[in-house]
């Protein structure tokens, strides 16, 4: 029997993937492995991981019904007064520590009476519905 081309590239490529398989898993396992060395130090933690404001995820939702809220520097808050928010006048006992947004209609859009916690203290803040003359009062304290 004759031995033709074929056969021989055919057993050379078989032979390339028998050496290349070995180096191949040893290279997967050793990337795999953990280093007991103490040279290693640990990745950084990036300044938003650290820092409080990278916990905050949208504004603080208060509930009708609710009377205390803590909000932390920087964060916003949006009262849920139902259907209509644009007929409830609202203030705050101390804009220096909590704003004050009124809500209603604006660019086509519906938004709810808000605030922002701006300084560390505590305000009341005050929504008068001005068709039913209902009143709502929250202590907003802020804090770090």
């Amino acid at each position: 029997m004759a031995f033709d081309g074929r056969f021989s590239a055919t057993f050379r490529g078989m032979k390339a993937a028998f050496l290349v398989l070995p180096v191949a898993a040893i290279l997967v396992v050793a990337g795999c492995s953990s280093s007991d060395s103490t040279d290693a130090s640990p990745a950084p933690e990036s300044p938003s991981a650290s820092s409080p404001s990278a916990s905050m995820i949208g504004p603080i939702m208060v509930k009708p019904g609710q009377t205390d809220v803590e909000a932390t520097v920087g964060r916003s808050i949006v009262f849920d007064v139902g259907d209509d928010p644009g007929r409830w006048n609202i203030g705050s006992s101390n804009e220096q520590i909590v704003a004050v947004t009124q809500g209603g209609e604006r660019d086509g859009a519906v938004f709810n009476p808000g605030a922002e916690a701006l300084t560390v203290g505590e305000a009341t803040v005050t929504l008068v519905d001005t068709e039913g003359e209902d009143a709502l009062e929250y202590r907003i304290t802020v804090t770090q």
